[in-house]
Formats: structure tokens, sequence, C-alpha cells
């Protein structure tokens, strides 16, 4: 197979996930302090400015998967650029979320005209990526938000051309920099680096 194929990220890549999860937060009585990238640490009881547990930040995000994810706001031209990059390469969409959560990912992205295949992961994103590459003989191009999986996707699958992307402007001050090929600021930017790298390589 050698058409191109793109792998994106979902939260902070195609949705605005912290203004969602941070909302979320307050309407349980709870608040993100923006001391740091992390979750864990960040996020305390309004009232007693308690620090939540690992087990309970865990609950929070199946919470959040399988409810009011569902009305996380499309980022800007992430559909329209996908809907153009997509006339020239497969996209699949690699996302880490609960398998509960899963039929609703789904139909958020159906709703807002990203219906690409959508694989659900869990943890480092290496070996799921090399995976889903490799019956490709075509360039690859990875979407995503945090360094850990550039590291991981550099490691396993290294020809790949790695993009690190983070929506929300004050997330992305706060965000390690990923060692990859673009630090992208939009889609714009997205769409005219790939689309430069696929005119290069005659696709």
């Amino acid at each position: 197979m050698t058409r191109p194929l793109l792998i994106c990220d979902a939260d902070e890549v195609l949705f605005a996930f912290m203004e969602a999860f941070e909302a979320f937060l307050n309407d349980n009585g709870l608040h993100f302090t923006w001391a740091s990238f992390a979750l864990l640490g960040n996020i305390l009881e309004t009232g007693s400015g308690r620090a939540v547990s690992q087990d309970e930040v865990s609950a929070l995000l199946e919470a959040f998967f399988i409810g009011p994810a569902e009305h996380m706001r499309p980022v800007e031209r992430a559909a329209s650029t996908l809907q153009e990059l997509s006339a020239r390469c497969d996209i699949v969409i690699l996302s880490n979320l609960p398998q509960s959560g899963a039929p609703l990912r789904r139909r958020l992205l159906e709703r807002h005209g990203m219906a690409y295949p959508l694989h659900v992961n869990a943890g480092p994103k290496g070996k799921p990526a090399r995976h889903l590459a490799a019956t490709r003989q075509g360039p690859v191009f990875f979407i995503d938000d945090l360094a850990p999986h550039h590291r991981d996707v550099a490691r396993h699958l290294p020809r790949a051309q790695r993009i690190q992307f983070i929506a929300h402007p004050r997330l992305s001050a706060l965000a390690p920099k990923a060692d990859c090929h673009l630090h992208a600021r939009d889609w714009h930017q997205i769409g005219a680096f790939i689309g430069e790298a696929l005119d290069n390589g005659g696709y």
C-alpha cells in the first residue's frame, strides 16, 4: 500500500479537551490550578483545596469520556484540513481513552465531519502506530499533543514525520516540547507542512 498515512490524536488536536474538561471539573466542585501541565496535582477541591488522588483523576477522566466529552468543541480548521488531506492520504484517529468512551467518540467525530477510523489506545502510542503503518510503503505522519508519545513513535516508527500540536494556548505554554519535525501553531500550518511533504514525495 503506497498511499500516505496520517495518524492523528483527538484530544487537544481535533477537539478542545481542556476547555470542556475544566468546565466539567467546575461543575463537580473542583478546579484546575494551571500550575503545571500534568493533571495529577493540579485538580483541587474548590472548598478544601485538597488535591485529588491518581485514582480520583482516573475516575474523573472516565466519567468525562462517557458523558460530557460529547460536547467538546472541534478545533478550528481541523475538519476542513483533514477533509482536504483525505484526498491524498488515509487518515486514522489514534486516541487514548477508556473503551467505554469509544461509542461517544465515534459519534463526536461523525457529528463534526471527521468520521475516520478510530483506534482506541491506552498508554504509549509507538507500537500501535507501527502496527497501523506496517503494510504502508508511503510516508507516515503522526500528530499528537504529548511529548512522550512522540518519543515512543520515534523509537518504534522512526520514519514517521511527527507534528506536535496543542490547541489550548495556555496548555501549550505549559507543555514539554517534543523532539519532532514541527511544533504547529494551528491546523493551517499542519496542512501546509503535510501538503508540502506530499508534494516533495510526488504524492
